[in-house]
């Protein structure tokens, strides 16, 4: 896979190929572009539960913390676990977000909408394990030990609407401690399946107007209708 700068730079050829006008455009609006392209095209691709393409998938394990939450489980107030950071939106598919969530060692943790959480201790597989459920942004841990905060940390893996925004946000180790941003714009790759990075090229060049025509085509195109 590709960086951003890539990306960004073989988006800028095609114009400078295509288009009589030039480039005058930013890195970042030709970055919201493609970014906004790629995102539909996964949408398309997974938001009907299809699974997802591992190779391209990234992983990112975030620490955790002991929060208050005010409202939770129809209680006055209550503990839980949740990530230190506000996680960046994921792709929305048809039926579901698609992001997961897993234990350092991989095992997936299962998602339960935060207004069905008071009935987790009335399941038999799930009252005793971990779920997690997404709130003001944080991931939040059910049924994680609060006082020793256990998990220390989760992964977390999908497709997300901007995925240059984990470049804010610091990834952590196995025992929570706070290591490197998740995300290098300069040199860590962009999450797209390959083989629709030269669509999101196409529907990036759409969005600019530019026709993917030389300039030589088009004047001999209308060369040809003056002569009709």
């Amino acid at each position: 896979m590709s960086t951003v700068n890539t990306h960004i730079s073989a988006i800028r050829a095609l114009v400078n190929k295509y288009s009589e006008a030039g480039t005058p455009y930013t890195d970042e609006f030709l970055y919201h572009l493609f970014s906004t392209a790629a995102s539909r095209l996964m949408r398309q691709r997974y938001g009907n539960n299809r699974k997802t393409n591992n190779w391209d998938v990234a992983y990112y394990c975030i620490a955790l913390e002991k929060a208050q939450l005010a409202d939770c489980a129809n209680l006055p107030q209550c503990s839980v676990l949740r990530t230190k950071c506000k996680i960046p939106k994921p792709i929305t598919g048809k039926y579901t977000d698609l992001i997961k969530v897993y234990t350092i060692d991989h095992r997936e943790i299962p998602f339960v909408v935060s207004e069905a959480s008071y009935a987790l201790k009335y399941d038999d597989i799930l009252k005793d394990a971990l779920a997690w459920s997404m709130m003001n942004q944080h991931i939040v841990i059910w049924n994680g030990d609060t006082d020793r905060v256990i998990p220390k940390a989760v992964l977390v893996g999908g497709y997300f609407e901007d995925p240059t925004e984990w470049a804010a946000i610091p990834c952590a180790d196995e025992t929570g401690l706070d290591k490197d941003y998740c995300y290098n714009i300069k040199q860590s790759a962009f999450p797209i399946d390959s083989d629709l990075v030269s669509p999101a090229y196409q529907m990036t060049l759409q969005m600019l107007g530019v026709v993917l025509q030389s300039p030589n085509d088009r004047q001999n195109n209308s060369n040809d209708i003056l002569q009709k």
